[in-house]
């Protein structure tokens, strides 16, 4: 099966930010990746309840990898000559 995907992995360690500003910037930043403008939106300042219970974490990257699939789907090559296979089966 053929997909497109973009992909990364990022190895490090992490640890909880522990000021009040920084972990409600951080989720300022997360909340408007995620759907623009969002903060803007929301009850904010986070109640003590919100803040207690939520855990951001900053992250030290030592090393990371990516990886990207492009293009339209295409059959394996030991597939190709194989009219059984290309007749009926699709990618």
């Amino acid at each position: 099966h053929s997909y497109n995907y973009r992909s990364a992995v990022l190895r490090g360690f992490a640890k909880p930010v522990e000021t009040t500003e920084e972990k409600v910037w951080a989720m300022e930043q997360i909340t408007n990746k995620v759907v623009p403008q969002r903060w803007q939106n929301t009850r904010t300042p986070p109640d003590k309840v919100e803040m207690t219970s939520t855990m951001i974490l900053r992250v030290t990257i030592e090393s990371g990898s990516g990886k990207i699939r492009d293009g339209g789907p295409h059959d394996e090559a030991k597939d190709e000559d194989r009219e059984d296979v290309t007749s009926r089966v699709w990618v």
